[in-house]
């Protein structure tokens, strides 16, 4: 025993522990049915950094988001890939926090960019395609977002309301608010909601 009354198991009587248990396990296992493989191989999207998250359209069309290497898409499920972030003309416009596609169309996305260290640069803010990523638009400037601080980690800040017909979307900044659109999210639609309660 312990100091704290818990039992003490030295390594012998781990290992004994093991074997005694070890027919259990395998008879367990074994009734839940033969485990499938799966299939998994690593692709290369060529950008620095992290891969912090996925938005997806139901027709099967994948877009990536990087925290400092810009969106990716994807037409084949995943099997490759291409760098859709071509018209982004400053560093913030490529560190990404968030990525929302629309359910009516696959070449409907929105972004979030910027970042804490570069909170002056115009590009921050929300940006969107019609086009799949050929054009990126800015609908939402002068806010900004955790493209490359540690809240990139924390989950998506941009969502597109399920059955709106992608006219209600929400966007929760770094500092600078809760922001919403009842309008497709185009340039001056936004509105800050809550006042200051979601500016901290």
């Amino acid at each position: 025993m312990s100091p704290n009354g818990f039992p003490v198991f030295s390594i012998r009587n781990f290992l004994l522990l093991f074997a005694i248990l070890w027919p259990v396990g395998v008879e367990a296992a074994s009734s839940l049915g033969a485990p499938q493989p799966g299939v998994f191989r690593q692709t290369d999207l060529d950008a620095g950094g992290w891969l912090t998250g996925f938005a997806s359209h139901s027709g099967g069309r994948l877009y990536a988001r990087t925290d400092v290497g810009g969106v990716y898409r994807s037409d084949d499920h995943g099997a490759g890939w291409r760098f859709v972030s071509g018209n982004m003309t400053s560093s913030a416009g490529l560190f990404v926090q968030g990525l929302a596609a629309g359910e009516t169309s696959p070449d409907l996305v929105y972004q979030a960019v910027g970042t804490s260290y570069v909170s002056a640069d115009a590009a921050r803010g929300i940006w969107r395609t019609m086009d799949g990523g050929t054009d990126w638009s800015q609908v939402l400037a002068g806010v900004n977002f955790s493209g490359n601080d540690d809240l990139r980690w924390q989950g998506e800040c941009l969502a597109i309301t399920p059955g709106s017909g992608d006219q209600e979307i929400f966007a929760i900044s770094r500092k600078n608010g809760l922001w919403r659109s009842t309008t497709g999210g185009g340039a001056g639609t936004w509105s800050k909601q809550g006042g200051t309660l979601f500016d901290g």
